[in-house]
């Protein structure tokens, strides 16, 4: 088996919401989608050679669910940046709620959650 590739495919309460957050900050475009009755359920989006797979799931609780969660008792998407300061006032400066860089063996690194409560982590080398 050879395997080339993995794409997540994370549940949400919102599909369209999900995607334009991805989309508008994070600079993903829209590969695929999907529409039932009239609303878009599903979608693969790609920012380079990352994808992602939006799934909206009338039972899924995720947002409530991993809103209540600390970094790190999930899973978290981690994005490499060229300088994850920069990129956590720029986030900042468009009213998303991140937390501070901190300063890593690796790296700096800081987290936001998406709308749906997933932990989002952005880490760079310098």
């Amino acid at each position: 088996m050879k395997v080339s590739q993995m794409t997540p495919l994370i549940n949400v309460q919102n599909a369209a919401r999900s995607i334009e957050f991805y989309r508008d900050v994070l600079s993903f475009e829209v590969a695929n989608q999907m529409e039932f009755g009239g609303a878009v359920r599903w979608a693969r989006i790609q920012c380079g050679p990352i994808g992602l797979m939006i799934n909206q799931s009338e039972a899924t609780d995720s947002s409530e669910r991993l809103a209540r969660e600390q970094w790190y008792a999930d899973a978290i998407f981690f994005f490499d940046v060229d300088d994850a300061r920069t990129a956590q006032r720029e986030l900042a400066e468009r009213g998303l709620d991140v937390d501070e860089p901190k300063h890593e063996e690796y790296g700096w690194e800081f987290h936001l959650r998406d709308p749906d409560g997933y932990a989002l982590g952005f880490t760079d080398t310098k």
